[in-house]
């Protein structure tokens, strides 16, 4: 299962308790053929979306993520202009 840091945590609860994104919303992963693997926010879960609810963060992963990240750290940095940056760490055990 996706492992998330603190950070990441803050970072999603961030994006997700704006004002202008409606409650009930989180942050959807979701493998695109062409383009890997993307990240936004999205007003609810896809139907067969693995949801991840921890310290108020919602997290959506489409069937193929849910299995990509299965043995990954989800971590978050700021970046410019007030964004963040999430980041995938393979976990060493």
């Amino acid at each position: 299962m996706l492992t998330v840091t603190d950070r990441a945590l803050a970072a999603v609860s961030m994006l997700i308790m704006r004002d202008d994104v409606p409650e009930g919303a989180g942050l959807r992963i979701w493998v695109d053929g062409e383009r890997g693997l993307l990240l936004t926010i999205a007003v609810r879960a896809g139907v067969r979306d693995t949801v991840l609810v921890r310290s108020g963060a919602r997290l959506f992963l489409d069937p193929a993520a849910a299995r990509m990240l299965a043995d990954v750290v989800l971590d978050a940095e700021p970046a410019g202009g007030g964004g963040v940056r999430f980041t995938v760490v393979f976990r060493r055990d």
